[in-house]
């Protein structure tokens, strides 16, 4: 990740975000959007669940078998 410092005005309005925000430059031209760290882990949080079911959650529970961490660290040990 690249690290990039803002002077202490856009700083503070950054700061006070609690909604996307656009970033342009002086000719208007987008350069990206911002977003808030409680923004931005809830729409994590939010594609991470999308991405499975809560009966695929259950069915993978009630599934037997299984390998310890033990096993599989000495597996990938041995690649």
């Amino acid at each position: 990740m690249v690290q990039l410092t803002i002077d202490e005005k856009a700083a503070a309005a950054l700061s006070a975000a609690r909604e996307q925000i656009e970033l342009c430059d002086a000719s208007g031209q987008r350069l990206g959007y911002f977003l808030p760290p409680a923004l931005h882990e809830r729409l994590l949080y939010d594609w991470a669940q999308s991405r499975i079911s809560d009966a695929a959650i259950e069915a993978a529970r009630a599934e037997i078998g299984g390998a310890s961490l033990a096993d599989v660290w000495a597996r990938l040990a041995k690649t």
